[in-house]
């Protein structure tokens, strides 16, 4: 069995990482729920191309206040319904 060395993905790694926190710097000036919509999409986008197989993914969301709101502002039924639209539906939890 051939070895494969980590620094091969070195360049991959610089990228993701320098994405990730692009994208998190945005959601901390922002506060959106719009990454794990995005995300979502994404998973659906992979199960309907045929190249991975459906498999249970778990979406967790936290109110941070005694209002019952994420941090993007969204109600936990809000939260709910901008993830319905995957299918199947997986689990959705949230915690106070």
């Amino acid at each position: 069995m051939k070895t494969t060395s980590w620094h091969m993905f070195l360049p991959v790694y610089s990228i993701l990482l320098s994405t990730y926190s692009r994208v998190l710097k945005w959601l901390k000036r922002n506060r959106s729920a719009l990454l794990l919509q995005a995300a979502v999409y994404a998973i659906m986008e992979l199960f309907d191309s045929g190249c991975y197989p459906e498999v249970p993914v778990f979406v967790s969301g936290t109110i941070v206040d005694k209002s019952g709101r994420t941090l993007s502002g969204q109600t936990a039924e809000a939260f709910l319904i901008s993830v319905s639209h995957a299918n199947p539906m997986w689990s959705v939890a949230t915690s106070l």
